[in-house]
Formats: C-alpha cells, sequence, structure tokens
C-alpha cells in the first residue's frame, strides 16, 4: 500500500480499461488485495485486463524484469 504504487495502479486501471474496452465503476486498494467492479465488453478483454493487470503489479510490486524474477508474490 505505498502511496507509490497505489497511484500507479490506479492510472494503469485506468489505462488499461481504455485499452480493453472495460469499464470501471468501483475501484479499491486495500493494500493486499484490491475490489473492482467492472464491466466488460467481451469476454477476451475482460481476460486480457486481468491477465496483464495481474502480471504488471507483481512485476512492478517484485521489481522483476522479464527473464529476470525476483522471489515469489502469490
Amino acid at each position: 500500500l505505498h502511496p507509490s504504487h497505489a497511484g500507479w495502479i490506479r492510472k494503469f486501471i485506468d489505462k488499461l480499461s481504455k485499452r480493453w474496452d472495460v469499464r470501471v465503476y468501483e475501484f479499491s486498494n486495500n493494500g493486499n488485495h484490491l475490489h473492482v467492479l467492472l464491466r466488460a465488453k467481451t469476454r477476451g478483454g475482460f481476460q486480457n485486463f486481468l491477465r496483464v493487470l495481474s502480471a504488471q503489479i507483481a512485476a512492478r510490486i517484485t521489481g522483476a524484469k522479464k527473464g529476470n524474477a525476483k522471489g515469489k508474490f502469490w
């Protein structure tokens, strides 16, 4: 729940919602988990939204880079 991560996560959710045509109605960052009320236009868009969001949050928090894992996150 570091403030720099919280701001980045909010902006990233907005960015992904536009990319995958997902409407976010409510969002809450509770430190160790997120609550998101959303509606997706397509199943594929919803799946892509969740896949990219979870992967990028884990990489950002742990500092991992492609091909260089940094411990366990999930």
